[in-house]
């Protein structure tokens, strides 16, 4: 492919999507595999600008869910953003309200300065599970939207277990326990394991299980010595892993009103580690003090430096 082709595909990507549809569509050529029935969906960024100001990063564009249905009749299609609280009070307004993940607002410094609240875009990932469609971001909540329609339904707390329950400060900076967009689902026991990083004074890795019915038990929380950037985790039948990048965020631009962006700190480019949480021990009941003789889910877990890779 051509250098002006991949541009030309680049710039048809980032256009900002204005028309939410519902229609069927047409079948080219062939027939549809008779085994392949069902329905897919999509998530991703769909509105790139706001009152003519474009974003500083894809990540900060509003979602929007498509949805395929594989019929006998063919392929019904229907596409809707996700009417997050953020989105809805910047269409009222026609101008970006808040700050994203490498957007601030415009004005400068002046205008970003102490702005702590983030727009939870709702556009990283979407996911079918315990009877509801969760549209998924990174640092919030989730959003509840109905399977057909697509309309949303609201934000989604697990019945107020994603509520936090730090100091006054910490809930300042991040109210909600983040449920991160790439949750897995273990397929022998219909279970859904996902993860947040939490900000305060000392970050804290948030661990959650969802069961196969949709309920959260209660989150369980791993001190981090940095505010790493974390993407993904690994699920195996024994341990959820984590790859400790030796990449951080930096609360104070946040606080000063500059991007957050996740950026190698000279510390951290020295620093990898893996993090293997022991999944046996999230069943066992929260106690304030382990009983002695007793380990608690800190202890049991791996957590040390990686090798380094060997050459070439």
């Amino acid at each position: 492919m051509s250098r002006p082709m991949l541009i030309d595909r680049y710039r048809e990507a980032s256009r900002t999507v204005t028309d939410e549809v519902s229609t069927t569509l047409p079948l080219a050529s062939g027939r549809l595999p008779p085994g392949l029935r069902g329905v897919l969906f999509r998530n991703g960024p769909g509105r790139l600008e706001r009152g003519g100001v474009a974003y500083g990063h894809p990540f900060d564009g509003d979602g929007m869910i498509t949805r395929f249905e594989v019929s006998d009749r063919g392929v019904a299609y229907r596409n809707r953003f996700v009417e997050t609280a953020e989105y809805a009070a910047e269409s009222r307004a026609g101008r970006m309200l808040f700050r994203g993940f490498g957007s601030n607002l415009p004005g400068g410094l002046r205008a970003n300065l102490l702005r702590l609240r983030f727009k939870n875009a709702a556009n990283t990932s979407v996911v079918a599970h315990g009877g509801r469609l969760l549209a998924l971001w990174e640092g919030g909540l989730p959003h509840d939207l109905d399977p057909v329609t697509l309309a949303t339904r609201g934000r989604h707390d697990f019945a107020g277990r994603l509520r936090s329950r730090a100091s006054l400060l910490e809930r300042t900076l991040a109210p909600d326990l983040p449920f991160s967009a790439h949750p897995k689902l273990d397929p022998e026991t219909g279970e859904l394991f996902n993860f947040g990083t939490l900000l305060g004074r000392r970050p804290q890795l948030m661990i959650y299980r969802v069961d196969a019915a949709g309920h959260l038990a209660p989150p369980r929380s791993l001190p981090l010595d940095r505010l790493v950037f974390l993407h993904d985790f690994v699920l195996t039948r024994r341990f959820l892993v984590f790859f400790l990048y030796p990449v951080s965020f930096s609360v104070g631009r946040a606080l000063l009103g500059l991007c957050p962006h996740p950026r190698p700190g000279r510390a951290a480019r020295r620093r990898r580690a893996a993090l293997a949480v022991d999944r046996p021990v999230l069943r066992l009941p929260l106690r304030r003090r382990p009983r002695r003789g007793r380990a608690d889910h800190r202890r049991r877990l791996s957590h040390g430096p990686l090798p380094a890779p060997a050459p070439g």
